[in-house]
């Protein structure tokens, strides 16, 4: 029963740990090295770096609705 509960704990971390990396993977906010400097902190340093990350990357801009 230990086992299991170590094995479970340790998946639910892992999957906790992902979660900030795939979002930063799907993100449209930024590109290229950026995307890849904010993948590296995001991995170095998890939630903290990604609610930074949320924070200060500007928004993708939509472009404005043509009528034709």
């Amino acid at each position: 029963m230990d086992l299991f509960l170590a094995g479970l704990l340790i998946f639910a971390f892992a999957v906790f740990w992902f979660i900030p990396i795939a979002i930063v993977l799907k993100s449209s906010r930024i590109e290229g090295n950026t995307k890849t400097l904010w993948l590296v902190v995001v991995i170095c340093f998890s939630w903290i770096a990604c609610l930074t990350y949320l924070f200060i990357t500007p928004k993708p801009q939509k472009a404005p609705a043509t009528s034709k």
